[in-house]
């Protein structure tokens, strides 16, 4: 496809930086798709397990709360 594209713009970068098509796809296009798509698989992790991280955060902050309930309320009412 690459080879195909007539774009003077980008035809005068690859002269400017002395490659070729095929090298600036090995080199660059390579690892920038490469870069993205564990982007995109990373994200796509992260969100399908939002409520399950939701639902921990909770329960440990409650957890916390009933420890720590006095501790918490003396601090509160000094800063108050």
């Amino acid at each position: 496809m690459a080879n195909e594209t007539q774009n003077e713009k980008f035809n005068n970068l690859l002269n400017e930086m002395d490659m070729t098509i095929e090298e600036y796809c090995k080199e660059y296009a390579y690892e920038s798709m490469k870069g993205k798509l564990l982007e995109n698989k990373l994200y796509d992790d992260i969100t399908s397990k939002g409520e399950e991280w939701n639902e921990f955060k909770k329960k440990v902050i409650n957890e916390y709360r009933e420890k720590n309930d006095t501790q918490i309320n003396n601090l509160l009412e000094r800063a108050n």
